[in-house]
């Protein structure tokens, strides 16, 4: 499992590549496809995993949600040139497996090969910037250190911004004055 994850990794990095793309370069039809297939991707594995392993449609509330998950996904892969696919249910979350001869092949093969590997929740858009990119670590919200300072620095422009550091700068310096105190109060 450890070799698939790695090469989900890889193919999370190309198919963030391919959807930074400059608009014009690719249609902006294929992309605002891909973008629907990782939503709805997304969406399967939200309403799919509550206990941990996948779920099937089935008649309750969450088995309801995801079986029109599946079907708005069936429908954007059947208006696509004709190929053989599948979604599979997986211990991690859903594989979607495909062959595509057209013009999304690439991003399709992408895609498949995130799902293999356990990274579609790992496919995230810059806080700061909009840029796509695969977030290495769980909490990670931007694409670069440079997106990140540059959004950090915009929010401390803002009165809330001021008002938050100084009061973080109290709370510094509070810590601080106990640590001391205690320091003297050993000697």
């Amino acid at each position: 499992m450890g070799m698939v994850r790695a090469g989900g990794w890889v193919q999370a990095e190309n198919l963030c590549r391919w959807l930074n793309r400059t608009p014009g370069f690719e249609p902006d039809k294929d992309r605002a496809v891909m973008l629907e297939a990782l939503r709805l991707l997304r969406e399967m594995e939200m309403k799919g995993f509550p206990s941990g392993g996948p779920v099937y449609p089935d008649g309750s509330r969450r088995g309801i949600a995801l079986r029109k998950a599946w079907r708005s996904l069936r429908t954007i892969l059947d208006k696509l040139p004709p190929m053989k696919w599948a979604v599979n249910p997986v211990g991690w979350g859903y594989v979607l497996q495909l062959e595509h001869n057209g013009p999304l092949s690439f991003a399709f093969e992408y895609l498949s090969g995130v799902t293999m590997g356990g990274w579609l929740g790992r496919i995230r858009q810059c806080k700061q910037c909009s840029k796509w990119f695969a977030a290495r670590f769980e909490k990670k919200v931007f694409c670069t250190a440079d997106c990140q300072a540059e959004f950090w620095e915009k929010q401390r422009a803002t009165p809330e911004g001021h008002a938050e550091a100084a009061a973080r700068m109290r709370r510094i310096r509070a810590r601080k004055k106990q640590k001391s105190k205690a320091r003297r109060a050993k000697r």
